[in-house]
């Protein structure tokens, strides 16, 4: 964070507050049952990977702890093209 916007975080709390968001994000992917809320929790858990494999790189660690947030960051692409590419039901009009 400290690279990013120049302040220096706890680690613990920010630990916290990602894993927090990260559950739920996930509940919403699975749960929600709006398509928008579903789109904007795979969009915010794409970042948050994204934003974990940038931090490991810039850290030095090793290739193999990308793993996670690799495989995870490539099965967010795969539901965010399969939502998009979806259409919509259309909704019966009420008379």
């Amino acid at each position: 964070m400290k690279v990013w916007f120049g302040r220096s975080v706890n680690p613990d709390m920010y630990r916290i507050v990602i894993g927090y968001l990260e559950v739920v994000c996930a509940l919403l992917l699975y749960a929600a049952p709006m398509r928008p809320l579903k789109l904007a929790s795979t969009v915010i858990l794409l970042i948050i990977m994204v934003m974990i494999i940038q931090s490991l790189y810039w850290l030095g660690k090793p290739a193999i702890l990308f793993a996670p947030a690799t495989v995870s960051s490539i099965l967010l692409v795969l539901n965010l093209v399969m939502m998009l590419g979806e259409t919509p039901p259309k909704q019966e009009k009420r008379e």
